[in-house]
């Protein structure tokens, strides 16, 4: 039985900018990451091992983006993972999400045969982005450096061209 997805909550009310910062904990990572999602006004692109240590889970990180898809018809979430087992079996919400909005909110598997030169990172806007420095580390930081930000989009956009659609991610409600 389908849930029924929840309605837009408070809007987005923030400039756009972001502090730099630095983090050592995953509950850190996890609110720095909420906080760029709600700030999003356009775009994210997100990239990860498999989502379990940014909260993707919680409901407020797929609220986030839900208002982000409600605010702006024109925006666009592109999830990018190496494994999908996690959103798969953790993140029904962000699998409801999906469904409902299947032409705005895309995920994607990383190529295994590429080379992964990506640490995990989520960039919001093409502006303001949180990263890790490794996968198995919560060490990380949140900046808005544009320069840093158009590396981290051209990364991406290289790893997403050679990504594939994951149907673990499809659920089939019958």
């Amino acid at each position: 039985m389908m849930m029924t997805f929840w309605k837009p909550s408070i809007p987005a009310t923030t400039t756009g900018t972001c502090m730099p910062a630095k983090f050592d904990t995953y509950k850190d990572y996890r609110e720095q990451t909420l906080s760029l999602l709600q700030s999003a006004r356009e775009s994210l692109i997100l990239f990860e091992h498999d989502f379990s240590a940014c909260g993707l889970n919680e409901r407020a990180t797929t609220q986030a983006m839900a208002d982000l898809l409600a605010r702006n018809p024109a925006a666009q979430i592109r999830l990018l993972a190496r494994s999908g087992d996690f959103i798969a079996s953790q993140c029904p919400l962000l699998l409801q999400l999906a469904n409902l909005q299947n032409q705005k909110l895309t995920m994607h598997l990383a190529n295994p045969d590429m080379p992964t030169v990506l640490m995990p990172f989520i960039l919001a806007d093409m502006q303001r982005f949180v990263r890790r420095c490794h996968f198995d580390w919560a060490k990380g930081e949140t900046d808005d450096d544009p320069q840093e930000a158009a590396r981290l989009r051209q990364a991406f956009d290289l790893a997403w061209e050679c990504s594939i659609p994951s149907s673990d991610w499809r659920r089939l409600d019958l």
